[in-house]
């Protein structure tokens, strides 16, 4: 069976070092944690417990065998994934290309070998080629800390911050992008294809995702797809231009504009216990309509006060006090109610006008 792998390394403080003796790290960890992902040719997720060799040799393909690491009986979670470290003490000359190979059983599961290139900080490498991190400053045994940048124009800084396209990354993640983007690029990429990709905090109760632009620059979702925007799948209010009060699944700081239909479902079979309303003309000959100033805006306006409102047509009204609000849209029932008993008045009238006339002209 062929297998595939996505494969990452990271050295351990101090690995490889052009131009510098061992010894002049002597006590130094010189170890390469292995992290990795193997699939089999149908990109399902290898499991249960492995028998995975590591061996470095001298060149890309072919060549000598610099050392083994021997067989490794390792146990893969439920995605494939595994890490295990290699003791690099063996290696006796760290000025020498290195290249790993990775087996299965006897099976090579790598397109090519990983080169491993001589510098002072950790290692990268995917199965689709390798970084190389240079620029090494002022690392020491007692000061573990250090930056480089790769040929990817990646930076890690001494701030313990990562930069792509940077070399001052000024959050832990940067990913800086001079040139224009066409339409349905970006410049990052969560995720594998056919596969969901998942962005989340790493707060366990009260964690926040924070999505911003700089100025103006505004941020977009789904700028350049049709796919369906999904918010608040898991239960959670949506709030906009302010944190959602609890009694609405959608709360909005300002006005909302649509140049669309806003239809509100009333489908028979979302309903039970359906009757004949009893509000009507009462109700609304008690309602008083009011003209106002809105404190926050200060524009003049019209409507309901909703505590008012509330002692009528109780149904109308939610919220708790300080932060009440009026269905209007539910006020068009009692109003039809209201209109429809007059119009009953008006013909009542008409057919006593009309009999009356009738008499008068008999008489």
């Amino acid at each position: 069976m062929k297998f595939y792998i996505k494969y990452f390394l990271f050295a351990s403080l101090v690995f490889f070092c052009g131009g510098i003796s061992r010894n002049a790290f002597a006590g130094m960890p010189q170890k390469i944690n292995v992290q990795g992902q193997i699939m089999d040719s149908q990109g399902n997720p290898l499991t249960g417990t492995q028998r995975i060799t590591f061996t470095l040799y001298d060149e890309k393909s072919e060549g000598n065998e610099i050392v083994s690491f021997g067989e490794k009986e390792i146990k893969l979670s439920e995605w494939g994934l595994y890490r295990t470290d290699l003791d690099m003490n063996e290696v006796e000359n760290f000025n020498q290309s290195m290249w790993l190979g990775v087996k299965i059983g006897d099976e090579d599961v790598l397109d090519k070998r990983i080169e491993l290139l001589p510098s002072i900080s950790s290692l990268y490498a995917d199965r689709a080629g390798s970084v190389e991190w240079q620029n090494v400053e002022n690392v020491s045994e007692s000061d573990p800390t250090w930056r480089g940048a790769a040929d990817v124009e990646d930076d890690i800084s001494r701030n313990g911050n990562v930069g792509i396209g940077t070399e001052n990354p000024r959050v832990p993640l940067e990913i800086a992008y001079n040139d224009s983007i066409s339409s349905g690029e970006g410049t990052l990429l969560v995720g594998r294809r056919g596969g969901r990709a998942s962005i989340k905090s790493s707060g366990e109760q009260d964690g926040h995702l924070v999505l911003d632009s700089h100025g103006d620059g505004g941020a977009y979702l789904n700028n350049y797809s049709t796919g369906k925007v999904v918010l608040a799948y898991g239960g959670g209010n949506v709030g906009i231009g302010k944190i959602p009060d609890d009694s609405y699944r959608l709360d909005v700081d300002g006005d909302i504009y649509t140049s669309g239909e806003l239809t509100e479902g009333s489908d028979i079979a979302l309903k039970e216990n359906i009757g004949d309303l009893g509000y009507g003309l009462d109700e609304v000959m008690n309602i008083q309509s009011r003209e106002f100033n809105m404190k926050k805006s200060g524009e003049r306006d019209i409507g309901f006060i909703a505590q008012e409102l509330e002692k009528i047509i109780p149904e109308v009204v939610s919220g708790e006090e300080g932060k009440k609000g009026v269905s209007y849209s539910k006020l068009t029932a009692v109003l039809v109610n209201a209109l429809q008993e007059q119009q009953k008045t008006i013909l009542n009238q008409e057919k006593r006008i009309e009999l009356l006339e009738s008499q008068l002209n008999n008489d």
